[in-house]
């Protein structure tokens, strides 16, 4: 099938192929030579393979790990792109419904995977309640993910909550407001089933922080009530997570942060390709030739970006790389294949919570807490604090001072610095400046692919605005 319900196989199929897939991950003996979904969740080891296969995809696939970073990065101000079109489109804003399906088809796929795994374990009698409570609030907690980084790109779209392809088929697209409030909900029932410890593979406590627990969950709630401009309930969730100090805190070495198992990751992706043994993103941006000279090193740091930082910030010296005259994420230090484990992918990290916190404060005018909160990012990164320089600063300029932190905090990551020009109202006075002539306000949405489109009755003549 095509379009948003590409994965239409037998569910048995879907989970075993997870299950293979994921072995590195796995390592729980998980009877993969079984084929009906009734004995794939018969049990908690099998029904455990299950929803970590799909993280194990997740890995796998390039444009679930590795896109929103790229992709988005290129979009807005952090990367240039040195490929040519279609390849270059995201950079010059260049997007169209043909060439163009880096998220769509990729985030439904793990979406149906999610609803396959809620379904099966909502069907089982035989799992314990323990092991099917967590598979039930991380199966939510991702479907909420996916659906936030879906409705960012694309604004209007369905939310999927099933595996039946002929609902999912006519699902219409719903309003932002509706689909953040599903994405709430699913979160926050995954606080409820979900609890603070890290769980193995075979759900024993770990020290490995690659499965979701209640804590990703509170951070995920942080950040979409900031989007949705809920600051108290945002300022809730991240306190929540904030006062975790046992479990979390900042890493004072900025080398440290993202490594694996880091103290700052509130939740990583394992590796799960046998010769990739760290994360992509070590791999795909750093530099060992010029941008181009060979197929993956297509990209660099924006000059906007790298002008951004201020004199003195140790994470210009940590973070950035140089080859010649290009620079690089330099995050990740891995850059070579089949190298020892020792970085994994971050997805959710403390960093971001506090910056959350901040920004919720600031709209609240609770000014002094807010630059409390901030003062922590500039003081690692080795910067004068604003309770210093400035401590009667007013609203909006701190704002805008949070905002340039997020700014220089989470460049290449996850797509933050593009979702923050938009919902912040600065996409249109930021990248038409750079970009000229391949800047319009309708660029701030993506193109719904055609494939979508053609396939599925309901799209008829819903194309997003500035897209033939």
């Amino acid at each position: 099938m095509k379009g948003l319900f590409f994965i239409r196989f037998y569910l048995s199929l879907i989970i075993i192929t997870l299950i293979v897939s994921c072995k590195k991950f796995l390592d729980v003996g998980s009877p993969v030579t079984e084929t009906s979904s009734k004995e794939i969740f018969a049990n908690d080891n099998s029904a455990t393979a299950a929803m970590l296969g799909v993280y194990g995809e997740f890995m796998k696939t390039a444009n679930l790990s590795m896109g929103a970073s790229i992709f988005l990065g290129q979009s807005a101000d952090e990367f240039r792109s040195y490929a040519v079109a279609p390849y270059s489109n995201y950079y010059t804003n260049n997007l169209n419904a043909i060439d163009n399906n880096d998220f769509w088809t990729a985030y439904y796929g793990s979406i149906y995977r999610c609803n396959a795994v809620l379904e099966g374990v909502s069907k089982s009698s035989t799992i314990s309640s323990k092991v099917s409570e967590q598979l039930r609030g991380e199966a939510l907690f991702t479907r909420a993910f996916l659906h936030f980084y879906l409705v960012n790109i694309f604004g209007d779209i369905p939310y999927v909550a099933t595996t039946n392809y002929k609902e999912n088929n006519l699902a219409p697209r719903e309003s932002v407001e509706s689909v953040y409030n599903k994405i709430i909900a699913d979160l926050q029932e995954a606080k409820v089933l979900l609890n603070d410890i890290f769980p193995d593979a075979a759900n024993k406590p770990s020290t490995e922080r690659v499965r979701p627990n209640r804590t990703a969950a509170e951070a995920m709630l942080a950040r979409v009530y900031l989007y949705k401009g809920e600051w108290e309930r945002s300022e809730e969730f991240a306190s929540a997570v904030l006062s975790k100090s046992q479990d979390y805190g900042l890493s004072n070495d900025l080398n440290d942060v993202f490594k694996k198992n880091s103290r700052e990751a509130i939740w990583q992706m394992m590796p799960s390709d046998a010769v990739n043994t760290n994360g992509f993103e070590g791999y795909t941006y750093i530099l060992l030739a010029p941008p181009g000279a060979l197929g993956r090193f297509t990209i660099a740091l924006n000059d906007y970006l790298l002008n951004a930082f201020e004199i003195g910030d140790k994470r210009r010296n940590h973070w950035v790389g140089t080859y010649l005259s290009f620079h690089y994420p330099f995050k990740y230090k891995v850059g070579a294949l089949s190298q020892p484990t020792s970085e994994y992918s971050m997805v959710i990290r403390l960093a971001e919570v506090v910056l959350i916190r901040a920004e919720a404060r600031a709209m609240q005018a609770k000014l002094n807490a807010s630059i409390s909160d901030l003062d922590k990012i500039r003081n690692r990164a080795g910067l004068a604090l604003i309770a210093d320089i400035d401590p009667m600063v007013n609203k909006q300029k701190l704002l805008e001072t949070i905002w340039h932190e997020r700014q220089i905090e989470l460049f290449s990551e996850w797509g933050h610095r593009w979702f923050d020009l938009k919902r912040t109202g600065r996409a249109d006075s930021i990248l038409a400046a750079i970009k000229g002539s391949n800047w319009k306000s309708t660029d701030e949405l993506f193109p719904i692919p055609k494939i979508q489109i053609d396939y599925s009755p309901v799209y008829t003549n819903a194309q997003n605005p500035g897209y033939n």
